[in-house]
Order: C-alpha cells, then structure tokens, then sequence
C-alpha cells in the first residue's frame, strides 16, 4: 500500500468510463487523508434521466462513505467540461454527494498551500483546449502538443496577473490532457486517468481530439514535500519530485 497526504485522481467518467466499484478497488491501494478529484469524475449525459439521477445519489453515497472508512478526512470534487453542470445544481448537489457523514467540496478550482508554496487544482479544459491548436507542430508527438499546450496555457494565466487563479510561483495540477507526467520547469503536473482508455473520448476542440495513451492511466500522489506518479499497472512509484 502507498501512503501520502493528497490523493489526486482524474477521468473517471463514471459510470460509463468505470464504476464506482472499479474505482474504489483501485484506491483501497493507497492510504490518504485527503482525496483531490480533478474533474470529468461523472460522465453527464447532456439530458440525465431520474434513474440515472437516483442511481448516482446511491452509489455516490455508498462510495464516499466507504472512502472515509479507508482513513480520508477531506474529499475536493474540482469540477471538468463533463461534470461542469453540477455547479449549476447546487440544490441536487447536496443531495448527490454531501449526507450527514461526509461532505464533498464542489469547486470549479482548489488552491492548496504546503510549506510556502501554492498548488492549484482545475481540470484545464478551457485554458487547454484554447491553447492546443495554436500548440500543433507536425514533429510533435501527441504528448508533446498537449505539453506545449499547458505551458502556453500557463504563460497566458500568468500575463493576465491579478485575473488568474495561478500565481507565477505555483504548482498547477490538471486533469484534462489525461497525461501522467511532471513538468518540473514549468511546474505543471498532468494528473492522469482512471476510466477505461477505450472510454475516453480525448481532449482538445473537436477538429484536434487527441487521445490518451495507455501509459498514462495513474494516479498522483503528495506525501510531505513530494509529488508521486503511480501507474495502475503496478501500482509503484515511477517518478517522484520536490516541491521548491
């Protein structure tokens, strides 16, 4: 078992990416007190019928209260473009995720501080996407493109000074480009995914979708001054770096 103080998970896209049973398997694998998900946690239908709405509120519950027995004390639910609308249902929010046991902090960002230094937490979708196809170049890998993407991305949050959600010194922690990968100059880390790769759609505007790689399904751990990247294939440490 892998122990840290922040889980951070991302592109679940249940239940049709993975199930709540699925997902829960694969964290009884680490030990946490604090759980990140870093958006596209449900996969929406653009018209939810009210079985899917009830069904969700059951599995949810039985979920997050099962993660609270594993040792957690707080759960973030970031919001991603598949699961933006629950910001806009605050009243069957309440209902889908937060009961008298635990309650789940819905945000469209999370800002963290540990030892000094900031975190920031959003999917990126929209800073992303903007970014991606002015980021193409044709001796650029998939990954590439979506690295040169975040780190304009950056750039531009950076210049928009006292308007952005990221300060210069910060460490930005995504979801959307569904990488699992440490941009130490930049300080940006791509958190991953966790659903099926087949399930998962990509990212980027509809003319430029690109895809996740296998290699990417993982997870991210911070335990003290570290950042962890897990991969699900065997679920070790492949890459640890410093917070500085």
């Amino acid at each position: 078992m892998i122990s840290g103080d922040i889980l951070i998970i991302s592109n679940c896209y249940i239940p049709t990416g993975i199930s709540f049973l699925e997902l829960l398997r694969i964290l009884e694998n680490f030990k946490f007190s604090k759980l990140v998900i870093l958006g596209d946690f449900i996969d929406f239908p653009r018209r939810p019928t009210r079985q899917f709405i009830d069904s969700l509120e059951k599995d949810s519950h039985k979920f997050f209260n099962r993660i609270l027995r594993l040792g957690c004390r707080e759960i973030v639910y970031v919001v991603g473009d598949r699961d933006g609308v629950l910001l806009e249902w605050s009243e069957a929010y309440s209902r889908l995720f937060s009961t008298r046991r635990h309650m789940v902090k819905l945000c469209a960002y999370h800002v963290e501080s540990i030892h000094g230094r900031k975190l920031v937490f959003s999917h990126g979708h929209v800073q992303i996407n903007i970014a991606i196809p002015e980021s193409l170049n044709p001796e650029y890998s998939d990954e590439q493109v979506l690295i040169e993407a975040a780190r304009r991305a950056r750039r531009k949050e950076e210049i928009a000074g006292l308007r952005s959600i990221l300060p210069r010194d910060a460490w930005w922690f995504i979801g959307h480009t569904n990488l699992l990968y440490i941009d130490e100059k930049y300080r940006i880390v791509h958190v991953g995914y966790l659903a099926e790769i087949a399930k998962i759609g990509g990212c980027g505007p509809i003319s430029e979708i690109i895809k996740p790689s296998e290699e990417s399904r993982g997870v991210v751990m911070i335990d003290n001054d570290y950042i962890h990247i897990i991969k699900l294939e065997n679920f070790k440490i492949s890459k640890k770096v410093k917070l500085i």
